[in-house]
């Protein structure tokens, strides 16, 4: 199906439809119009730019760095084989990352070959090729696939509710251990149980090409082996028996459907050319040239096609070639399954002959970004020749948080039309995650700045637009259970959760074969006639009451009008009747009054999609006016449906013909139904999550994660949330660096996007990429910004404000900028840090940190002294410190005897005429607490944070650390209140932990909460668990060395069954600490747990038992109090030393506010 026709304003915000799926044609066209003379195509490259084009035939590798021209090279290639080698178009297959890509290659081609010659290459997706070849074979795929001809494709949202339906019928889920005690509550612990298992299934389909042949628990184990190493550990064989036995479950749901998710797309296609001679000696008749794009991003599975598609032995004899285009430096999909690796010894192993060329100039970017991009990446990179001169500076900006972040973004993008005359279209901001796109949209909101999100919902995305195709699906075949699913009850027919459950148990696991047996509605299948009448179902045997059994019947013979339609008129006429017959519209109206239309006017992605004026209805509409504005945006998208059909039909005819491999067809086919089904095809994968851009609609920003914007170019690009554990992401265990590495290669993506202007924001501990850029002597411009309207928490700027005509009053010979001391002291080392400080006192930049060793100095204040006087700090003297011991305070004094040392505040005062505070160490990590940004956070229990209430912090620790925070107004903040809660009497849950509190009070007289929830606790724990049966635990005992890190790292790979059982049992000790601790002070603003153990078993965290623990009580008023206290995990093992920081800045608001009342 051609759609060459199409305006592109057509569709307004909807992305083009050109371009997505192409019939593979067999007939050869001569060159049209735009042909040309045969060098015509090499000129204007660059040398390196020619010698890749001009390559010889056979396997080459071309490796192309950001910027460098290699969508050009790319066509170029094709040209150069269509005019230099005379190869006939229709036998060239080029595969792109994207639909994007895909789109602007063949747009490329029709102004160079013109239309009919660039139409006959197939130019496409994985899937896009992968989708052609199975409609016209999948007959030939073996019978263990299970997929049957005029399969569906199950798009995400498809398999994602399949997954749900599953989670909820198979895996019993238990409101009250999952924690969930409302239906919304249950219904995130089912989506995000559904997330989990559909990722491993995925990573397992794109990581086995072979999967289809093996057993569910075979291939999860074969995929973990390839992931995790060779070693086949106890942990591997449960997670691949569970995920297992998920995954076979998903597979009868497919097949029931006769449908096929999108991963199946490419491991079917494989299993296809692996199993049928006859494929594949079609393919390789069909195809001689193969060109693939972004190399470096495909997954096993994608190559074992690539391979299968250009076998070694057929590009030797000649006349046949094999074109790859990748950077192992942008390769960003490894945790989607993609193999960098690749691109390395791999392909030299299985294409002894392949010759590799390089593109290193950049087109793209000034000098100072390519430079910086080189410093993230370090010195194992490729070198870019930047091409064009020095440009601007790169700013950073040292912000509070991400909502100063949003503010200062839109500040800098209005400076930037006003200053540079930079169109917003050429304006982005770049994320590490999804989650940070809120704050920067509110600020563009507020700013009246127009954008759009790349990767939201596109117009094939849409829930009208894929509502009505789900319509046109099943008037193609009733037995499409996908389809069936999605629109049973849309619009609202009364066909609720109980009654598909009927219909599903008399259809044996289908509701469509309960409702359209086999011999009906459609005599002969699904290329027959439509059966005049409908046989009436059994209403007793289905146990459906007389009313609701009605509303079936009025279903199944809408059904039937629909297929009638669909057979008797064009594809664009059967829309409309599908539009008007179902009553949709009227429906959604109805829906839109009774739940604001969630369709439409979704309030959470409305504006993030890029949604513009006329699409949504407007934030004053109540009542039938807001509902009108819906039905009008309604009629408007759905009439693009229908134009867009007509369309297909018209550049189609006559007959739309079916793709053609040169495979034997089965005879009888009707050529106009094959092509709703190309029509269908095209829109599923129009649909898929694509990584390019959306087609412009406006003059808008573009915000968008790191990933989506691959491929995209900017003249001014920001990159907000530069923070450790933002980007890079926390590390993963045992990944031996892997992951690291690929989130400098997403940095190092994300920097080369930028043209001419690149500013970087961080806050709270900039990420370790920003020290590398300032360390490798990047050209960083630091700013302040007098109009900022960034504001500490929960103080006053005119506080500052007198501080800072106080300094200028009395130390007018100091620097504008105020800095602070910070120290924290261990017994090993001090770790002392000086911060500068911005104009509302807050941090700026961090001047100097050193870590010096305690036994070097023999008293604190030599410590000390030898810190300040480091040359560094010439200019910077401090004005106030705080100090963090690890020991008791009082009276603004710490003794340290293992040390000897004695850090009193009076001393630092009059020896260094510094206002100094004193503090315990787990108080610090109190106050840090409340200044940790949401990505420093894990949530292991979903509720409100109430505003200025109440804190708890735990810290299983060497001991276990408590305390709380309780708002105090006078100073506007938190004041910590140290606990010495954890030395109560350990209250245990359930028979084993009564016996271990039994045992540690027969040893040690007493047994505390600390004595069982601290690291030596988890030591304890073991013990007991191996003292009464070591036996019923077998593998590996940790003898002498069973450390809390040994037991944690034993309990996380597997090898030691009762480490495992002692981790879970101490992480519920704590669990249900936590919960005392909420009840004690009705923390409604949060618990707290902090310490080094709990971050690095996450996993083990992430199960449940914490959050299980926490809120179990025996009483159910506790259970209502608990349900609204939110419970987090700190991943900053530095919040003790920002709590630290903290109080040393308000040391000088207090400073301010004693030389206010003095004045």
């Amino acid at each position: 199906m051609r759609m060459h026709g199409i305006p592109k304003q057509l569709l307004g915000g909807c992305r083009a439809y050109q371009g997505s799926v192409r019939p593979i044609h067999g007939s050869v066209a001569p060159l049209g119009a735009g042909g040309s003379d045969t060098k015509e195509h090499l000129q204007g490259l660059s040398g390196e730019q020619q010698a890749s084009v001009a390559a010889p035939l056979g396997t080459s590798l071309v490796v192309a760095g950001p910027g460098s021209g290699k969508t050009r090279v790319l066509i170029s290639r094709i040209l150069h084989l269509v005019q230099a080698h005379d190869v006939a178009p229709h036998s060239i297959a080029a595969i792109t990352f994207t639909n994007k890509a895909a789109r602007e290659m063949r747009e490329r081609l029709e102004h160079a070959l013109g239309p009919e010659a660039a139409a006959q290459p197939f130019i496409g997706t994985f899937h896009g090729l992968g989708l052609s070849m199975l409609r016209q074979a999948s007959s030939q795929l073996p019978a263990g696939c299970r997929v049957r001809p005029g399969f569906s494709v199950a798009d995400g949202d498809a398999a994602t509710a399949m997954m749900q339906r599953l989670v909820k019928s198979k895996a019993g889920i238990d409101i009250r251990q999952s924690g969930a005690r409302t239906s919304a509550e249950q219904k995130r612990t089912v989506a995000k149980q559904a997330r989990i298992i559909l990722s491993a299934i995925s990573r397992m389909k794109n990581s086995v090409p072979g999967y289809a042949a093996l057993k569910g628990e075979q291939a999860m184990l074969r995929e973990l082996m390839q992931r995790r190493g060779t070693e086949l550990t106890m942990q591997n064989k449960i997670m691949a028996r569970e995920m297992g036995w998920w995954y076979e479950m998903y597979r009868d749901s497919l097949a029931q459907s006769n449908a096929a998710d999108f991963d199946d797309l490419l491991s079917l296609t494989v299993t296809l050319l692996q199993e049928s001679e006859a494929a594949r000696c079609a393919l390789s008749r069909r195809f001689h040239h193969i060109l693939v794009d972004e190399f470096q991003d495909t997954n096993a599975t994608q190559y074992e096609l690539v391979k299968l598609l250009a076998p070694v032995d057929s590009l030797q004899k000649g006349r046949r070639s094999l074109f790859l285009v990748g950077d192992p430096d942008q390769a960003i999909y490894g945790w989607r399954g993609a193999i960098p690796e690749q691109l390395g010894e791999r392909l030299r192993t299985d294409y002894p002959d392949l010759k590799v060329l390089t593109l290193r100039d950049n087109y793209r970017s000034s000098s100072t970004i390519l430079a910086a991009a080189r410093a993230v990446l370090g010195p194992q990179s490729r070198r870019l020749r930047p091409m064009l001169p020095h440009g601007p500076a790169l700013r950073l900006h040292s912000v509070l948080g991400p909502t100063e972040e949003g503010e200062l973004v839109a500040r800098q993008i209005r400076r930037l039309q006003a200053r540079h005359g930079v169109p917003l279209s050429e304006v982005a901001v770049l994320v590490r995650t999804h989650a940070q796109t809120r704050a920067i949209e509110e600020a563009l909101v507020r700013h009246r700045i127009p954008y759009i999100v790349l990767g939201g919902r596109t117009f094939w995305q849409r829930k009208e637009v894929q509502d009505v195709l789900a319509y046109l699906r099943l008037a193609l075949a009733p037995w499409d259970g996908v389809a069936l699913r999605r629109i049973i009850n849309v619009p609202k027919r009364g066909l609720g959760p109980a009654t598909l459950a009927k219909l599903e148990a008399a259809g044996e696991g289908s509701i469509a074969r309960a409702l359209f047996p086999p011999a009906w509605p459609l005599e002969g299948g699904v290329e027959g006639t439509v059966a005049p009448t409908l046989p009436l179902l059994d209403r007793g045997a289905l146990g459906l009451s007389a009313a609701t059994a009605k509303k079936v019947e009025a279903f199944r013979a809408l059904a039937l009008g629909l297929a009638a339609a669909l057979r008797s008129m064009p594809l664009h006429d059967a829309l409309a009747h599908i539009v008007e017959a179902t009553g949709y519209l009227d429906g959604a109206k109805d829906a839109a009054a009774e739940d604001n239309d969630e369709a439409v006017a979704d309030s959470k992605d409305g504006r993030a999609v890029g949604a513009t004026a006329e699409d949504l209805p407007s934030a004053s509409s109540t009542g039938e006016a807001k509902e009108e504005e819906t039905a009008v945006t309604l009629r408007r998208r759905l009439g693009q449906l229908v134009e867009v059909a007509r369309l297909a039909g018209e550049a189609g005819a006559p007959g739309l013909p079916v793709a053609d491999l040169g495979l034997e067809v089965e005879s009888g086919r009707d050529e106009r139904l094959e092509g709703v089904r190309a029509f269908l095809d095209s829109c599923a994968l129009d649909a898929a999550p694509d990584g390019g851009e959306a087609a412009a609609r406006r003059d808008s920003v573009r915000v968008s994660t790191m990933h989506a914007a691959k491929g995209l170019e900017y003249a001014a690009v920001f990159v907000p949330g530069c923070v450790e554990g933002q980007i890079p992401s926390p590390p993963r265990e045992n990944d031996g660096g892997a992951a690291l590495r690929e989130e400098r290669r997403l940095m190092y993506v994300s920097l080369t996007r930028a043209k001419q202007h690149l500013t970087l924001l961080s806050f709270l501990l900039p990420s370790r990429f920003i020290k590398e850029l300032e360390d490798s002597g990047c050209v960083l411009e630091r700013t302040e910004h007098e109009d900022s309207e960034r504001r500490a928490p929960h103080r006053s700027h005119r506080a500052a404000a007198r501080y800072q005509r106080s300094r200028r009053l009395n130390r007018p010979e100091e620097s504008s900028s105020p800095s602070v001391l910070v120290a924290d002291i261990g017994g090993t080392n001090a770790r002392f840090q000086v911060w500068q400080l911005d104009d509302v006192l807050r941090p700026s930049r961090l001047i100097l940190e050193k870590f010096l060793p305690t036994k070097d100095y023999p008293t604190f204040d030599d410590a000390l002294s030898a810190f300040l006087a480091d040359p560094a700090l010439a200019g910077h003297a401090p004005q106030s410190a705080a100090f963090a011991c690890a020991g008791p305070v009082a009276r603004g004094a710490c003794t340290m005897t293992n040390l000897g040392w004695t850090i009193d505040e009076a001393e630092v005062a009059a020896r260094h005429g510094l206002r100094a505070t004193v503090l315990n160490d787990f108080e610090a990590v109190g106050y840090g607490v409340p200044v940790l940004p949401e990505s420093a956070l894990l949530t292991l229990h979903h509720a409100p944070v109430q505003d200025r209430a109440p804190k708890a912090v735990l810290g299983p620790g060497t001991g276990l650390g408590e305390a709380q925070l309780f708002w105090d107004e006078a100073v506007g903040n938190y004041r910590v209140c140290a606990s010495e809660g954890s030395h109560a009497t350990f209250a245990p849950r359930g028979w084993k932990q009564r016996a271990l509190q039994a045992a540690v009070q027969a040893e040690r007289g007493h047994c505390s909460v600390e004595r069982v929830g601290c690291g030596d606790g988890l030591r304890r724990i073991y013990d007991f668990l191996g003292s009464d049966e070591p036996s019923q635990y077998p593998g590996r005992d940790l003898g002498a060395k069973r450390d809390p890190a040994a037991i944690s790292a034993a309990a996380l790979d597997g090898s030691d069954p009762r480490a495992a059982e002692a981790l879970d049992i101490f992480l519920s000790i704590v669990g249900a600490e936590a919960g005392h601790m909420a009840l004690r002070g009705l923390t409604t603003g949060g618990v707290y747990i902090c310490g080094g153990i709990f971050p690095k078993v996450l996993d083990r965290v992430r199960a449940g038992g914490v959050a299980e623990a926490f809120l179990w009580r025996d009483s159910r008023f506790h259970d209502k109090v608990l349900k609204h206290i939110p419970l987090f995990v700190v991943l900053e093992e530095k919040v003790g030393l920002l709590g630290t920081r903290e109080q040393a800045i308000r040391l000088l608001h207090q400073q301010a506010e004693d030389v206010s009342i003095a004045t």
